[in-house]
C-alpha cells in the first residue's frame, strides 16, 4: 500500500512541478500564450465606415491585465470624434473583477473618458469585446492612449489583451506596460489588437426644426434652489436635440442639465449636460444633443432645466424668455425646492427654445456581417460583434439566428444605433452553422439579414491532465 502511495505521489509531484514552472515563467514575463490557435473572423472596414484605427493581427500571445499589470496602446485618430473601442481579449481561470478601459492624452495623465465591464464577460479563449463611452472630441493626427486596468486578479485568474509581436503591425503606435498602478510605463514589444470608432451621427438622416419660441424679453434665474421647465407639443415622431438661449451671470460652477420628460415629476426620457465653461456671459443659443428618442406627436412633453450651486442674486444662469404667451401649445413651469414641487408660472411667459426631430419612415440598414471565432468548441461561450445604422437614429435591437434556419433565436436589448454590440452564445452540439443577424428599430421596422458567418463547432477537447489527476485521486481512494 505504501508503494502505491509513493507511485501515485511521485506522478502527482511531477505534474504539479511542470504546471508550477509554466506559471512562474508567465508571471515573470507578464504575458502568456493565449488559447487562440483557431481562426477568428475580422471586421471588413468597407462594411463599417465609422471604423477609424485598427490593428487586427495576433501571434496568440496576450499581455496580462490585472491588479499587478496595466497595459496601454497608443494610436493616432484620423477623425475628430472618438465613440468606442473594441479589444481582442481572452481570460484565464475565473477572473471576478472590474475591467476598465480609458482614453488619455498622456500615459500618466487623467482619463478623457472611461468605460468598464463587470464579469462575467468575454470568452475564456478569445473575444472581441466592445467598450462604449460618451463621444469625445479628439484632435486628428495627435497621439492618444487606450489604457486597460483592473481592480483585481492574479496571473492565474485574469484577462489578457492579445497583441502582435511585430512593431510594424500598427506603425503609428506602441504598446506600454506598467507594474506600479500606472505611475511609470515601459514600452513593450509589438502592438495590441484594437479597433477605434468615430461617431455615426453625421451619417444619419438630417433632422428638422419642429417646435420653437424665439422671442426674447427677459431672463429667468436658474440656480440650484429651483428648476424650470417648458412644455411643448412635438409634431415629429423622433426628438433629436434641443437648443436653449442662455447666458451665465457671475461665478457659478454647476453644469447645466437639459432633460426631456413626459410628466414633470416623471423620469428623464433623455438628457444632455453642458459644463459651465461652455455657457457664455452673453445670450446665445446653446445646443443640447442627446440620443434620439421616440415621442408621440400631439402629446405634451417638458424640457426641464436644472443646475447645482449659485444663488438668485449674483451667481446664476439666465434662461432667456418672452414676455407673454408667445407659444400657445405650452407654458413655463417652476420647480420649487430643487424641482420637488411644480407650478405654472404667473404671469405667463415662454422660454426661448427650439426642438428638432424627424419622422420614422425607414427600417434599419442591413447589419454588418458578424465577426468573431469561426472554430468553436461545444459547451463553451463565444462572442460576436455586429452593428447597424437606423436612418432616423432610432435605438435598435438585434435578432440572432445562431443555427442558420432563417429564424430569430434571440433578441437583444435596445442599443444606440451604429454602436458595435457584443452578443455571446454557446452551442451544445457539433456541426457547421451559418450565423446571421438582423436589426429592429423601436417602431418595429426590421432590416434584412446580414451576410452569414460560417462557423464550425466541435466537441470539446479531452483534457489529459485532468484525466490523469482524476485517476490518481481514484487510486488513492482505493488504497485507503
Amino acid at each position: 500500500m505504501r508503494g502505491a502511495y509513493r507511485k501515485f505521489g511521485s506522478i502527482l509531484i511531477i505534474i504539479l512541478l511542470c504546471l508550477s514552472t509554466n506559471t512562474a515563467f508567465s508571471r515573470n514575463e507578464g504575458k502568456k500564450k493565449g488559447k487562440f490557435g483557431e481562426s477568428i473572423s475580422v471586421p471588413n472596414p468597407s462594411q463599417i465606415p465609422w471604423i477609424d484605427q485598427m490593428q487586427l493581427h495576433t501571434d496568440t500571445w496576450a499581455w496580462y491585465v490585472n491588479k499587478y499589470w496595466e497595459v496601454a496602446q497608443s494610436f493616432v485618430p484620423s477623425k475628430d470624434i472618438l465613440s468606442q473601442v473594441s479589444l481582442l481579449l481572452c481570460r484565464w481561470g475565473k477572473p471576478n473583477y472590474v475591467f476598465n478601459v480609458s482614453i488619455r492624452e498622456e500615459l500618466t495623465g487623467y482619463d478623457l473618458t472611461t468605460a468598464e465591464l463587470i464579469p462575467p464577460f468575454g470568452d475564456k479563449n478569445y473575444s472581441w469585446v466592445t467598450f462604449d463611452f460618451p463621444d469625445i472630441k479628439v484632435v486628428p493626427g495627435k497621439k492618444y492612449y487606450i489604457v486597460c486596468r483592473a481592480s483585481g486578479g492574479t496571473p492565474g485568474d485574469c484577462y489578457g489583451w492579445f497583441y502582435a509581436n511585430d512593431s510594424s503591425a500598427y506603425p503609428e503606435g506602441e504598446t506600454y506596460g506598467s507594474g506600479d498602478h500606472g505611475k511609470t510605463w515601459d514600452e513593450r514589444e509589438g502592438d495590441c489588437c484594437f479597433i477605434t470608432y468615430t461617431s455615426l451621427k453625421r451619417t444619419l438622416q438630417e433632422d428638422e426644426l419642429d417646435q420653437y419660441q424665439n422671442e426674447t424679453g427677459m431672463g429667468a434665474v436658474l440656480c440650484g434652489w429651483w428648476d424650470w421647465a417648458q412644455s411643448f407639443v412635438p409634431s415629429k415622431e423622433i426628438l433629436t436635440r434641443v437648443k436653449v438661449k442662455i447666458q451665465k451671470r457671475g461665478n457659478i460652477a454647476g453644469d447645466v442639465t437639459v432633460s426631456i420628460r413626459k410628466s414633470l415629476n416623471g423620469d428623464d426620457l433623455t438628457y444632455a449636460i453642458k459644463p459651465t465653461t461652455s455657457i457664455p456671459s452673453s445670450p446665445q443659443w446653446i445646443e443640447f444633443d442627446f440620443d434620439n428618442i421616440y415621442v408621440e406627436p400631439g402629446q405634451t412633453y417638458y424640457i426641464v432645466y436644472s443646475t447645482e450651486g449659485g444663488d438668485n442674486s449674483n451667481n446664476y444662469y439666465s434662461l432667456l424668455c418672452s414676455r407673454g404667451d408667445t407659444y400657445p401649445k405650452g407654458d413655463a413651469w417652476i420647480g420649487w425646492n430643487y424641482g420637488s414641487r411644480w407650478e405654472k408660472w404667473e404671469p405667463v411667459f415662454d422660454f426661448c427654445f427650439q426642438t428638432y426631430g424627424m419622422d420614422d419612415i425607414n427600417p434599419p440598414e442591413k447589419p454588418m456581417k458578424p465577426f468573431g471565432p469561426t472554430y468553436c468548441k461545444a459547451g463553451e461561450k463565444y462572442g460576436y460583434i455586429t452593428s447597424s445604422v437606423d436612418p432616423e437614429g432610432s435605438p435598435v435591437c438585434y435578432g440572432w439566428d445562431w443555427d442558420g434556419d432563417g429564424n430569430v433565436d434571440e433578441w437583444t436589448d435596445y442599443y444606440t444605433c451604429g454602436k458595435n454590440i457584443s452578443t455571446f452564445h454557446t452551442w451544445s452540439k457539433e456541426g457547421s452553422y451559418q450565423i446571421r443577424v438582423k436589426a429592429k428599430d423601436m417602431s418595429g421596422k426590421e432590416s434584412e439579414w446580414s451576410d452569414p458567418l460560417p462557423i464550425s463547432v466541435r466537441i470539446k477537447y479531452f483534457n489529459v491532465i485532468q484525466w490523469i489527476i482524476q485517476i490518481i485521486k481514484n487510486g488513492l481512494k482505493k488504497f485507503k
